[in-house]
């Protein structure tokens, strides 16, 4: 059975979660790959002349559907959780998610042991992105360093970084 929580109809994977779309669900934050990982190039063809001249692209495909109500092995459209960069709203720790450490069908959970809850961990809602469109994860540890001048205030002890918010009253 497919995991209700991180389904995304037809119509909304054209339109507005299509490929390299954000995708909120819950308080996971993911991104559609785009067709070459999809499953044995699967999905209808569809031809639209005038369009793929114009883009330069030999086709276009709707996402695969299931076969019936009771396809034991739906093809799924993959997703791959974006932004990487992750922090827990209770002890405010910062992690960058690789994808080997993933728990198939789990939210990541803090692993911080002076953490009192233990709570999933929340995606960062900041990205990169250039002219063209490209979207990357901040390098948070590039960023809190890059004006820091190791020969007059030495190294950081501790590489854990810490999301921290400010209000400011006008």
């Amino acid at each position: 059975m497919a995991d209700k929580s991180r389904a995304v109809r037809r119509s909304q994977y054209i339109s507005p979660f299509g490929v390299g779309a954000i995708v909120d669900m819950g308080n996971e934050s993911l991104i559609a790959e785009d067709i070459s990982k999809w499953q044995n190039n699967s999905g209808t063809v569809i031809h639209l002349g005038r369009l793929e001249k114009r883009l330069r692209i030999r086709e276009f495909r709707m996402p695969p559907i299931p076969r019936s109500r009771w396809d034991r092995h739906p093809p799924k459209l993959p997703y791959f959780r974006f932004p990487q960069w992750v922090f827990c709203p209770s002890c405010r720790n910062m992690t960058l998610l690789k994808v080997k450490d993933e728990i198939k069908g789990k939210v990541p959970k803090c692993t911080n042991l002076k953490c009192r809850s233990r709570r999933e961990l929340v995606p960062m809602r900041f990205v990169m992105a250039c002219e063209k469109g490209h979207l990357s994860d901040v390098d948070w540890h590039y960023w809190a360093h890059a004006k820091q001048h190791i020969s007059k205030d030495g190294r950081c002890s501790n590489g854990q970084l810490s999301f921290i918010s400010i209000e400011c009253n006008s």
